[in-house]
């Protein structure tokens, strides 16, 4: 398997987990940018970092919620901190929904983290998650 074909399967898995995002989901790269006119959805990213080869493929990937900041009567923004929760609770249960029926097992690696992007006045929580995959062909 392919870096390309574990993103899509990636992908494919984390759509298909319907979460409950005013977004989309995307390939890493490839999510649209808003301008400051625009209302900024929840979106979420995915990628894969990295990976080995070998009979026993491993490696990283991620699975990111952007989440707009809220903005206060002074103009300034804030963390949405109620909605990162929410969306922190519903991503420590993904490796469990997305790895069924699917030849590639996936555990989270990490403590799930909330990032600050103040340049687009929004956070993400951010899921990482190691995989594991028997190449057949190897």
């Amino acid at each position: 398997m392919t870096c390309e074909q574990l993103e899509t399967l990636l992908y494919e898995r984390v759509k298909a987990a319907n979460l409950p995002i005013s977004g989309g989901v995307y390939y890493r790269g490839t999510r649209p940018m808003q301008n400051e006119n625009d209302e900024h959805k929840e979106d979420c990213v995915v990628a894969v970092l990295t990976g080995t080869g070998g009979e026993l493929a491993k490696g990283t990937c991620l699975v990111n919620v952007y989440i707009p900041d809220i903005r206060t009567n002074g103009g300034r923004y804030l963390k949405n901190r109620t909605r990162c929760e929410e969306i922190s609770e519903l991503l420590d249960v993904l490796p469990l929904t997305i790895r069924k029926d699917c030849a590639v097992y996936f555990s989270r690696s990490e403590m799930i983290l909330t990032e600050e992007e103040p340049d687009l006045k929004e956070h993400f929580v951010s899921l990482k998650m190691d995989f594991k995959l028997i190449q057949e062909n190897y």
